[in-house]
């Protein structure tokens, strides 16, 4: 006589479930590390497309801060007046960064990028 509770499961189920569980387990693996080699590349690419010269307004604010390295910004930024020169943007987007006393302090900026000649223009409003 055999037991019952071998009879109650398929045979090959517990292998078969295994190897789903593995698969999903490898594909996400696999999808992390896809991210971590390109993810940064990607959303260059998008910053680059949907908000031209939001970087350029990102590395001048980071050059007037205590500590660059601590400002975090709101994303996604508000854009503004982009359509009527294709050329000229302008953002309002929140910094946070540490002050000289180790707070955080947040702000609100703006930022105009004026790409119509030679070289881009970034004005930054502190």
């Amino acid at each position: 006589m055999t037991n019952a509770s071998e009879d109650d499961q398929p045979a090959g189920c517990v292998q078969g479930c295994f190897a789903i569980i593995v698969l999903l387990m490898t594909g996400g693996s696999l999808l992390v590390l896809v991210w971590l080699l390109f993810g940064g590349i990607v959303t260059g690419l998008i910053n680059f497309v949907l908000y031209p010269g939001y970087e350029a307004c990102q590395t001048q604010v980071r050059a007037g801060l205590r500590e660059p390295s601590s400002g975090e910004f709101s994303w996604p930024p508000t854009t503004r007046e982009h359509r009527t020169d294709p050329n000229r943007w302008a953002y309002m987007f929140e910094v946070s960064a540490r002050n000289g006393f180790g707070g955080r302090n947040t702000r609100t900026m703006t930022c105009e990028i004026d790409d119509t000649g030679e070289t881009m223009g970034v004005y930054v409003q502190w």
